[in-house]
């Protein structure tokens, strides 16, 4: 039986279900300092929106049924050693990540992959949605951009982690080094998105909109999470949606992890209706190398601190976990 891990956030342990405590690296008042420090020297003013900026190179992948948006920055003189691939979340639109972007810009080579069920995809109306699909799809990339041959950190968020931990559990993804922030064990959102939406024809799905947003987001509270479930639900391809949802709606990582044998950072900051802190810790610890960096944030501030981790890590080599992040991993115990 795989141990399960729960993380109280307004204490400083993380504590298993058998009753095994774990203390976190400082206390979550030091923590959330140390991240505060971590990102407040890299924000910048008067950064592009880069799904718009004139220096982004637009590039189409061509996979199975269709093709992937991939949108490549390369600064003159970047201040990191390796490129940074990310796979962003389900069905996220570019907006949602200009605050990863501001930490980027001009600072490091960037790819941001965008996959099959987003509006950016040219797919097949028979395409394939389902979770090892996707997975392919990103090591399609990965060659197509020549990363295969270089070193370079792969960064997933959210779904966008789950399709990368997918494509190594079917040996379709490779990368030197691999950041999952909040990696999804399973399709968490509403069961009126994962059971019913899937079922009912996409001219009504479409005029349901304001429904759906209500539905995804749920109880959230917290305002920036509030602005990105919005931007997320308004740019829908509703067919593309109900494809994906219905292809997934069974997966499930855990109890499939101890296929993953590369070493993976498995990172969190916060905590909400969709993403549920109690959950990494045990994704760490069911991969046989996986890592827990345990950073705290408002969700205001989440996107900054998966970009300033991204960063640190593309500053280094492969095989180096970054010495400015020392301080943010929790051990974890093996019975492996």
């Amino acid at each position: 039986m795989n141990t399960v891990f729960k993380i109280n956030s307004q204490t400083d342990v993380i504590q298993l279900f058998n009753g095994q405590i774990l203390s976190l690296p400082r206390s979550l008042e030091e923590i959330e300092e140390d991240t505060s420090e971590l990102i407040s020297d890299k924000y910048q003013d008067n950064v592009p929106e880069f799904w718009k900026y004139e220096k982004g190179d637009h590039i189409h992948v061509p996979v199975d049924g269709g093709e992937i948006r991939v949108i490549h920055f390369k600064p003159d003189n970047p201040i990191a050693k390796r490129p940074i691939l990310l796979v962003p979340g389900w069905a996220v639109p570019p907006i949602t990540f200009e605050d990863y972007y501001e930490i980027m810009h001009e600072r490091c080579e960037l790819y941001y992959l965008e996959t099959r069920e987003k509006t950016s995809s040219r797919m097949k109306r028979l395409a394939k949605f389902n979770m090892s699909q996707k997975a392919k799809d990103i090591g399609i990339a990965i060659h197509h951009l020549g990363l295969d041959k270089r070193d370079f950190v792969l960064v997933g968020t959210c779904w966008g982690s789950s399709m990368i931990l997918q494509g190594l559990m079917d040996g379709t993804v490779n990368a030197p080094t691999i950041v999952l922030l909040d990696p999804m064990y399973k399709f968490t959102f509403s069961r009126f998105i994962t059971f019913i939406a899937p079922i009912l024809p996409v001219p009504l799905l479409r005029l349901m909109k304001p429904f759906l947003k209500k539905k995804r987001i749920g109880d959230m509270k917290e305002k920036r999470q509030l602005e990105r479930v919005n931007a997320v639900v308004d740019d829908a391809e509703i067919w593309k949606w109900k494809r994906a949802a219905n292809h997934v709606r069974n997966f499930s990582l855990f109890g499939n992890l101890h296929k993953v044998h590369q070493e993976i950072f498995v990172v969190n900051s916060t905590s909400d209706y969709i993403h549920d802190s109690n959950n990494y810790p045990n994704i760490a610890h069911q991969l046989a190398k996986g890592r827990f960096l345990r950073f705290k944030a408002d969700e205001k501030n989440r996107e900054y601190v998966i970009g300033a981790a991204s960063l640190e890590f593309a500053k280094v080599t492969q095989d180096e976990l970054p010495e400015s992040l020392l301080k943010f991993e929790v051990p974890m115990p093996r019975n492996f």
